[in-house]
């Protein structure tokens, strides 16, 4: 049967590294908190070659191609042509800024799916049926 190991929580272990800091004896302070001998060794080591860091931070800043100017110019172009696919706002993305960087399909998909738009594939009734919408909207005078 394999032996069972527990987690040592972040207190114990600052514990007793403080204890190796201030220069008692950090195997007692293991001892009484159940930590093995090697392990209390292993904490301590481990903090000084993290200059003094008992748990070493996880994760970090996820870095991201794209920024807010190119969402804003995604939902300008999926406002200004709802019947772009993803490759065409894509296309006009590259021309409305082209100090950006190049990002890919899925990534503006995902830009779109940030903006709760859902990209769908367009017949070419619907697609004529949109223009027509926006040449009647752009040709109507308001009243009064």
């Amino acid at each position: 049967m394999a032996p069972v190991y527990s987690k040592i929580n972040t207190d114990d272990k600052r514990r007793i590294y403080e204890s190796y800091v201030r220069g008692e004896d950090y195997v007692d302070v293991a001892r009484l908190l159940n930590v093995k001998r090697t392990t209390a060794y292993n904490i301590v080591k481990r903090a000084e070659q993290n200059h003094g860091q008992i748990e070493r931070p996880r994760g970090g800043h996820r870095h991201a191609k794209v920024t807010d100017a190119m969402r804003a110019v995604v939902r300008a172009v999926v406002e200004e042509h709802p019947d772009f696919t993803i490759r065409n706002i894509n296309r006009e993305l590259c021309t409305r800024l082209p100090q950006s960087p190049s990002i890919s399909q899925t990534t503006i998909s995902g830009i779109l799916y940030g903006l709760l738009v859902t990209p769908k594939k367009l017949e070419d009734h619907q697609r004529r049926e949109i223009r027509i919408a926006q040449n009647n909207r752009d040709t109507l005078t308001p009243l009064g």
